[in-house]
């Protein structure tokens, strides 16, 4: 029954991310908050482990 009120279409502000759109000002080392979150979690991992942040 709930499956008629889940749709599969996509946000035209955030394209899916979920994120608000400031989130993309956000940097860390050159990537976007958006860019790192659409990553594969593999390729999340090493980025963060190749990349100390304090």
């Amino acid at each position: 029954m709930l499956s008629r009120f889940r749709g599969k279409t996509l946000c035209p502000e955030c394209l899916g991310t979920r994120l608000r759109a400031d989130a993309n000002f956000i940097k860390i080392t050159g990537r976007s908050v958006t860019d790192i979150v659409l990553m594969p979690v593999k390729d999340c991992l090493a980025f963060f482990k190749n990349h100390s942040i304090e």
